[in-house]
This record gives structure tokens, sequence and C-alpha cells, in this order.
């Protein structure tokens, strides 16, 4: 639904002349767009947080409207002709990827390169040849998993047999009274932090 609404808004904006004005005001400013994961649709769904993903899709139309509109540079580039007031007809932009995924090579390299775009990747020094993951991926993996879990509990319905058991079967869609248990599916397979492993780049840590 976000994606939509964020397409939605954008063609607005250009059909209605919304984004030639904003381009004309940030001549002689500086944008920098953070990126942190690219993974296609069924991985960025199941990432803890799926709001710092974009799919190879979202990136390739992206940098495709960034080569047609934008001067785009690699940030140190940026940053020095931005501070010494370098004014162009486009304005200038600088994009990055935080914390070295090898998601980043493998998707976003690739989709730069054939828009003639680079980009300016930081890497976690400390993770550098190794399979450990950054902290926030391990809690947010923690905290997904316990979600599905407390998400996935039959309720205790109130009221006993009866009307109280028809109308808690109604708001459980139709788990009944009684004792509960958890129960898995059969072949369901639980989720640890360990299957959500940090790619990063070639050169980096390990595939």
């Amino acid at each position: 639904m976000k994606s939509l609404i964020r397409a939605a808004a954008g063609s607005f904006a250009a059909r209605s002349g919304a984004l030639s004005a904003f381009e004309r005001a940030a001549r002689g400013a500086l944008a920098v767009l953070c990126y942190h994961r690219v993974l296609p649709e069924a991985e960025r769904a199941r990432y803890h947080t799926p709001d710092l993903v974009v799919t190879p899709e979202t990136l390739r139309a992206h940098c495709r409207i960034l080569a047609e509109r934008y001067t785009v540079a690699p940030l140190g580039t940026a940053l020095a002709a931005w501070q010494r007031g370098e004014v162009s007809d486009r304005p200038l932009v600088a994009i990055t990827f935080d914390d070295g995924y090898r998601d980043n090579m493998r998707y976003a390299t690739p989709i730069l390169r054939a828009h003639g775009l680079r980009a300016t990747f930081y890497v976690i020094a400390g993770l550098v040849d190794t399979d450990e993951q950054p902290w926030y991926d391990i809690v947010g993996a923690a905290f997904g998993s316990a979600a599905r879990r407390q998400g996935d509990r039959p309720r205790r319905c109130r009221g006993g047999p009866g009307k109280g058991q028809a109308a808690c079967a109604s708001r459980a869609r139709g788990v009944g009274c009684g004792p509960v248990r958890q129960t898995s599916p059969a072949g369901a397979r639980r989720r640890s932090h360990h299957d959500i492993r940090p790619d990063q780049k070639s050169g980096g840590r390990r595939a």
C-alpha cells in the first residue's frame, strides 16, 4: 500500500509540475539519498524492517530519474562542489548505502553502473571477513520472531459454552473455548535471527 501511495504521489508531482518546481528550488543545494538494503520483494517482506529495504525494481526507477534529471556524484565530490558554491542546471545529489550488505554489490552496483551513476558505500569494518551480524539485525529479527509467535497464539475465549462460545468463536475466527495449546503446522520451520544474515559487499564478509 505504501509503495502504491508513493508511486501515485510521484506521478502526480511529475504531471502537476511540482517536481520541476522542486528541482529548480534545489539548485545550489545538496541532497543525500540514503539507502540501506536492496532485495527482491519476497526477501524484503521477510526482513525485520521492510521500510529500510528497496527492491531492485524501485532502485532502477530511482536511478533512471536521477540520471535523467540530476547531477549525481560520490558524497565527497558532491560535498566539495556544494561547499565551493558551484551551481549547475541540475540539482546536486549524492547516493549512499549504509553498512555494506552484500546485496548492495549484488543488486545495486549493476543498476548504478547501467545508469552511469556512482555512490558511496559505508562498510562496518569490524564485520569484514566474518559471518557476524550487526546488533540491530539480531535484535530486529528477535523482536520479529517474538511478534510472529504472539500473533500465531490462539486466544482463550471467555464465557464458557453457549452464547459466549459462539461470540468468542466469531472473534477468534473459528477458535472455540476450552484449553488451548500452542502448536505449529506440520513441516513449519521457526526462524531465528540466524536465518536473516546480512549480506555485504564482495571483499567484505563472506558469502
